[in-house]
């Protein structure tokens, strides 16, 4: 009977110095973290296998930054778009004093 699903892992052949050969199933990578916009990698995300993500730390699982699907490129983007639209909303920046130390 044959299985339906298809398989996570790939076979791999080699040769034993006896000359027998053997067969060994490596699990297979999950796919690259990549931008929901540009669809780009994504880097600082690792692409391990799913059982072994929860084993990760948080910083490594996804990126620290305000649109962490999105790549440098497009979170800027998406940035710089979002303070245009609050700026024409009527909310405007708080200029502090004259630029200087802020013990004076």
């Amino acid at each position: 009977m044959a299985r339906l699903e298809k398989s996570r892992k790939r076979r791999i052949k080699y040769t034993k110095l006896s000359g027998r050969v053997s067969v060994n199933r490596i699990q297979k990578k999950s796919k690259v973290r990549t931008c929901s916009v540009c669809k780009k990698p994504l880097h600082g995300i690792t692409n391990v296998q799913n059982k072994l993500q929860k084993k990760l730390t948080k910083s490594k699982k996804r990126s620290e930054r305000r649109f962490p699907e999105l790549c440098s490129g497009c979170s800027r983007r998406a940035l710089i778009s979002s303070l245009r639209s609050s700026n024409e909303k009527g909310i405007q920046r708080v200029d502090k004093g004259d630029g200087g130390s802020p013990y004076e």
